[in-house]
């Protein structure tokens, strides 16, 4: 099979989440999301943001920050720390 550069560039990106969206972000899609990456890793570099919301910013688009604490707070994701890493996973 033989594929174009571009429709394989289309199709990796859109495989990671990072696909143009039509629709506002919800909270939901921001738990969709971590799932589709399997995990979420929070960095404490903070230049322009931290890192967990550059993540989730660039397969979103404009979301609320605070979605994210709120699915952890409401228990659908947990946070793990392992070998220097934390990360959040659904």
């Amino acid at each position: 099979m033989k594929i174009s550069n571009k429709i394989a560039r289309y199709a990796l990106l859109h495989a990671q989440g990072l696909r143009k969206r039509s629709e506002a972000a919800t909270k939901w899609d921001v738990l969709q999301a971590i799932r589709q990456m399997g995990a979420l890793q929070i960095d404490t570099i903070n230049v322009v943001a931290r890192s967990p919301y550059l993540v989730l910013w660039s397969r979103l688009g404009d979301y609320n920050p605070r979605w994210l604490d709120e699915l952890h707070a409401e228990g659908y994701l947990f946070r793990s720390i392992g070998h220097m890493q934390h990360a959040f996973f659904p």
